[in-house]
């Protein structure tokens, strides 16, 4: 037979599965060690899950509902670089950085936000576009976008959007672009820029030559008709950084992750 499934192995377990898949099921795993290891695995999780779940730090329970979001997401889609990503994530390997966005080409509005989820990176909006005014005015527009990139790490999209019009009224071109410094430690390590005009996503890198750096970005739209899309990370000639760019994006809520690391700066080579 072929390799049971997730669902399978759960009707074993749970004896549900019928007279026939309990004698398939039992003399394939009589003969295959990965399938005998994915049950024996999950009759672990069965018996301790309870235990396991009141262990699990909140980080742990953030990167596990992630890797299931991203698995579900992206279990509909064709053989291609996506799927071939997601293969090799597994919960301990989920990048540890996430940045949520939101693009409308048509009134010019851009937002994002962004969350680490295991407190290796410090994120923070940076302004793409400077603002104009008096320093109460400047305040205000800033108190704006603030509200808009908490939202957004809330995925409350309609409130992003409502703060980007009232920032917008202050200053129509301070919400045409968003940006977000990525750093870790004292080192700058990326920068996000979301810009509306050109409904076009990029992220820059700045590699540490002594560690590994993610191979790919992907970006997971959270209208499900949307095709999730992936960039690779490719060296800019002359420079010392990494570029990762989507181009001509549908307006929407967008999430997109970094990882996983695949390669050493220069190296041309990357693990499979």
């Amino acid at each position: 037979m072929l390799h049971p499934d997730a669902h399978a192995i759960t009707r074993y377990l749970d004896g549900d599965a019928t007279e026939i898949e309990l004698i398939e099921i039992s003399s394939h795993l009589a003969d295959c060690a990965s399938c005998l290891e994915n049950v024996q695995t999950a009759s672990y999780l069965k018996r301790n899950f309870d235990l396991l779940w009141r262990s699990w730090t909140p980080e742990r329970h953030g990167r596990i509902s992630e890797a299931v979001r991203i698995a579900d997401a992206l279990s509909s889609q064709p053989l291609s670089p996506v799927s071939e990503w997601i293969k090799t994530l597994g919960f301990d390997e989920l990048p540890g950085l996430a940045a949520t966005f939101i693009l409308d080409s048509t009134k010019r509005l851009a937002g994002a936000a962004a969350r680490s989820f295991d407190q290796m990176f410090d994120c923070r909006p940076v302004p793409v576009q400077a603002g104009v005014g008096s320093p109460d005015t400047a305040a205000t527009l800033q108190k704006h976008l603030n509200l808009s990139s908490l939202e957004l790490s809330r995925q409350n999209a309609d409130a992003a959007e409502k703060a980007l019009d009232s920032a917008a009224e202050i200053d129509a071109f301070s919400v045409q672009s968003a940006g977000i410094e990525i750093s870790e430690g004292d080192r700058f390590t990326a920068r996000l820029v979301v810009d509306s005009r050109k409904r076009r996503v990029s992220v820059v890198y700045f590699p540490d030559k002594s560690k590994k750096f993610p191979g790919y970005v992907l970006l997971l739209p959270a209208d499900p008709s949307v095709t999730p899309s992936i960039a690779a990370f490719s060296p800019v000639e002359s420079a010392s950084y990494y570029l990762a760019d989507f181009k001509e994006l549908p307006d929407g809520l967008f999430t997109l992750y970094m990882g996983p690391a695949t390669g050493f700066p220069g190296s041309g080579e990357t693990d499979h």
